[in-house]
């Protein structure tokens, strides 16, 4: 099937208020940053940011330091800190352990905490760098910040070839030994995804926060099919007292809400109900959308009834509430369409064009879901959008011609007549917006 356009024209809904209609999209950009994008990740959870593997696997040099001292600067002296070196977890025939490196940045540490830092060999003449070895100094483990001047400074060059290269200390970050050993026994990204998250069960909610953090970040890159292969080896115990933690962040609550309808029993159906809750004007919901897709998958039926009662049919649920449906819909249709059967999932959605302010983001899902049946709905769409909302009356037009087209050229069917037909009125009206619609999806 065609790609379907994201473009629309300038202009927004007078009705709704454009600084609701920003928020709005904005969520959108949020919540429905689309399963097509992170078709390699887990697909619903947040982007997390970089992984310790990856880090590890683009690094030339990871350590663990130990902070000596630190200086914030003024406007007379350049901020540095000086980081003894500890222990190599790769680059040890760049450095030494016992080396003090210095570092023209202030770190956010005490004497004694540890650090972990990572670098890269970069070319010498490409840029000019700050960072340098501090040699050892006599006497003295510790320098002293105030003698800093009377350091030593040996040059971090590096020669390979004719091409001379230093080490650009790129990262660092406070680390426990706990920690470091997490970095250190982790299996590098060559290694079998599913032999890689099995590693990474027993450090979720870990009490290192970064080690728990990590952990929660290899689930959330991982693809849902190795996730839901190893879905025997998760803890339900675990997963229920982690979901119901008040302090819990949202976006690894929608992660264990996801693996918790993987492995659940249906004594979780309950469970999961009672953490959805209900709509709440007073609250938007980050991750919520993990839940419902958790009930999705523990109870296809049960859990998509539950979904349109409470909140799909909901005249009270407010678009916020309703965009983790969506998304936790989206996720349905893409990831588990063998439980579902597509009229059914069509259905369930139908009910939003109702809405003003999800109109755009619905019709857009009909058309990938060929759901040429809503046809007979767009009539009505159209006439409470074509004045004041030329975004949705676009979404609308995407639509129509695509369901035209579906038809064939050699039949066509009530479906397509009535796409046809609907697609003149609205020529009639806004001749340059039909135009982008069929230039789009020109065959």
């Amino acid at each position: 099937m065609k790609r379907i356009s994201t473009a629309t024209p300038a202009g927004f809904s007078t009705t709704l208020g454009w600084k609701n209609r920003v928020l709005l999209i904005m969520s959108c950009v949020i919540i429905l940053g689309g399963l097509a994008v992170r078709s390699k990740a887990c697909p619903l959870c947040l982007a997390p940011s970089q992984t310790w593997a990856e880090m590890v696997t683009e690094a030339d040099i990871v350590l663990l330091g130990e902070m000596v001292s630190n200086d914030e600067g003024s406007s007379q002296k350049t901020p540095f800190s000086l980081v003894k070196v500890l222990k190599i977890h790769k680059g040890d025939k760049l450095i030494s352990a016992g080396k003090v490196v210095r570092i023209d940045e202030f770190i956010f540490a005490e004497p004694g905490d540890f650090v972990l830092l990572k670098g890269s060999l970069q070319d010498a003449r490409a840029a000019e760098f700050t960072e340098t070895f501090a040699s050892d100094v006599p006497n003295s483990d510790v320098p002293n910040p105030e003698s800093a001047t009377k350091i030593q400074k040996v040059s971090a060059t590096v020669v390979e070839s004719d091409s001379p290269k230093v080490l650009h200390w790129d990262f660092y970050e406070q680390c426990t030994l706990a920690g470091f050993e997490y970095l250190t026994t982790a299996p590098s990204l060559e290694q079998e995804p599913q032999t890689r998250l099995n590693f990474f069960i027993p450090f979720l909610e870990h009490h290192d926060a970064l080690v728990a953090a990590d952990a929660w970040g290899e689930f959330a890159n991982a693809e849902y099919e190795d996730i839901k292969a190893i879905s025997q080896a998760f803890s339900t115990a675990d997963l229920r007292q982690w979901i119901s933690d008040p302090d819990a962040e949202p976006e690894r609550r929608g992660l264990y809400g996801l693996m918790l309808g993987m492995c659940g029993a249906p004594v979780d159906m309950e469970f999961l109900w009672q953490q959805i809750g209900q709509p709440n004007p007073d609250e938007i919901r980050f991750g919520s959308e993990g839940l419902m897709g958790g009930f999705l998958v523990l109870s296809p039926e049960h859990g998509l009834q539950f979904l349109e009662e409470s909140w799909l049919n909901n005249p009270k649920a407010t678009a916020f509430d309703l965009l983790p449906v969506i998304k936790a819909l989206q996720f349905a249709w893409t990831y588990e369409a063998e439980c579902f059967e597509k009229e059914r999932l069509r259905a369930a959605l139908r009910p939003l064009l109702k809405r003003e302010e999800l109109r755009e983001i619905v019709i857009p899902d009909l058309a990938r879901w060929e759901d040429w049946n809503a046809v007979s709905l767009m009539l009505g769409v159209y006439e409470a959008s074509q004045a004041e909302d030329p975004r949705t009356v676009l979404a609308l037009a995407n639509f129509l011609v695509l369901c035209r087209q579906s038809a064939g050229d050699a039949e066509a069917t009530d479906n397509s007549v009535a796409a046809r037909d609907l697609l003149e009125v609205i020529r009639k009206d806004n001749a340059r917006i039909v135009r982008m619609a069929e230039a789009e999806f020109a065959e």
